[in-house]
């Protein structure tokens, strides 16, 4: 306006032709992306249900995990073993040099292998980790991040939460991107909370 004061509008960019679809202030749009992202964050004594239970399944994952390392491990020591008196059958000439060579390489390779499941087993490991508290952290976060920051945070925040969201006449219609989508209240509210009996037995 003349008066300097700008009002945002959004409408459809009709790439595939004229739908008749309505401009929607700005506004509008982020006071109806508030309310959705507001159902998808997970309540404080939620988070800490969920938490407990990522805590409790933690010990069995980390017994596997070791267990796993350990048998690579044993593994790969193995193979070096083989190696080492391999070396000293080749001192004394028990076994020629092209025997040495072919036998070195392939357990070499059998070695290289190992190195490689168990930086993946540890990757693994920390990316889980890392994701799931990232996830945990937007999931409560979400609402807070989302109301206090700028238009291009709220467009990254809107990216990562939401596929595709679609408006119909003025009203937005979004798909919730997994895992979020499982922490929309309508999703947990009767997974996480205590449920009373309706029934109690005297």
């Amino acid at each position: 306006k003349k008066s300097g004061r700008q009002y945002i509008y959004y409408h459809c960019t009709q790439f595939k032709g004229k739908c008749g679809s309505k401009w929607v202030k700005e506004e509008a749009l982020t006071a109806q992306f508030q309310a959705i992202i507001d159902d998808i964050a997970v309540p404080d004594e939620i988070l800490r249900e969920i938490i407990k239970t990522l805590k409790e399944t933690h010990q069995g994952k980390v017994k596997y995990h070791n267990e796993l390392q350990s048998e690579l491990q044993a593994e790969y020591d193995k193979y070096q073993n083989r190696i080492t008196k391999m070396y000293e059958d080749r001192l004394d000439k028990r076994i020629t040099d092209d025997f040495y060579d072919k036998k070195y390489e392939e357990y070499r390779l059998k070695q290289e292998e190992i190195q490689s499941r168990l930086g993946n087993l540890q990757k693994a490991d920390e990316d889980y980790y890392a994701t799931a508290k990232q996830i945990l952290r937007i999931s409560n976060q979400a609402p807070k991040i989302f109301k206090s920051s700028e238009p291009e945070a709220k467009r990254q925040l809107l990216k990562v939460l939401f596929q595709n969201p679609q408006i119909k006449g003025v009203t937005i219609d979004p798909t919730i991107r997994k895992p979020f989508s499982i922490f929309s209240k309508r999703a947990y509210r009767h997974t996480w909370r205590p449920q009373r009996d309706s029934n109690p037995r005297h």
